[in-house]
């Protein structure tokens, strides 16, 4: 076997790991970004919810109308 071939096994071999460690870790990082996405996006609707919700029991004790509530109310002719 030439000593070309005998030196360039081990590089291929160590080039060849650093590859997939790289891409490992490409990978670790996007599904770290799309799980933070995926959370973040469920957490801003169930604030955005939580919110409405407090803002109807609010407007319900101050008798406020809302259009929410404006179309359940009947109006006098």
């Amino acid at each position: 076997m030439p000593a070309a071939v005998l030196f360039s096994l081990p590089t291929f071999a160590i080039s060849s790991i650093a590859v997939d460690i790289f891409n490992l870790t490409g990978f670790a990082i996007t599904v770290l970004v799309t799980a933070s996405s995926f959370l973040t996006y469920f957490t801003l609707a169930y604030v955005y919810k939580t919110a409405l919700k407090d803002m109807e029991k609010t407007e319900e004790k101050e008798g406020a109308v809302s259009p929410n509530n404006l179309a359940s109310k009947k109006r006098l002719p």
